[in-house]
């Protein structure tokens, strides 16, 4: 039978999954507000997507054994303080008109907050081979913050 994860690492992961769904919301609600710009949308869309990667690849860590990882990096407290401004976000998004700027400054401010928070940051693997195997998975879509940041300074009219 395989051994149950200890109750620190399932807070952690399960919080972190809520986290990143929270962030697939924001970023579909800002897709929406802002669908006029095609390319400002298609770019809160693909991160809406990513984010949903994401929260499965914690939904896969979920349904590991809990042999698997043998503690948390990351504190539950981290984690909530991260869902509370992904949360004010929201709100402020759904409560009217969000400049694109403002917007994106804000987005990158909070995907730097949840940096930390990335599954093979947050926990400790107990095997090399598990831990490789979700940093390639994050790997694959971890441009977030370096395609907000070039798409804001192509608003600023900066050279990225």
């Amino acid at each position: 039978m395989a051994a149950p994860i200890p109750y620190p690492i399932l807070s952690v992961l399960r919080r972190c999954h809520e986290l990143e769904l929270l962030m697939g919301k924001v970023y579909s609600e800002l897709a929406a507000k802002h669908a006029a710009d095609a390319r400002v949308s298609a770019l809160w869309t693909k991160t809406a997507a990513e984010e949903g990667n994401h929260a499965s690849q914690f939904s896969l860590a979920l349904s590991l054994s809990g042999d698997v990882m043998s503690s948390a990096k990351a504190e539950v407290a981290q984690v909530d303080g991260a869902i509370a401004s992904a949360n004010a976000f929201l709100r402020q998004v759904r409560g009217g008109a969000v400049q694109v700027d403002e917007a994106l400054r804000k987005a990158i401010e909070l995907e730097e907050q949840m940096a930390a928070l990335h599954l093979h940051v947050a926990v400790v693997f107990a095997s090399s081979a598990h831990e490789k195997l979700f940093r390639a998975m994050m790997a694959a879509d971890k441009g977030h913050i370096a395609a907000l940041r070039q798409e804001l300074n192509t608003l600023s009219g900066k050279r990225p």
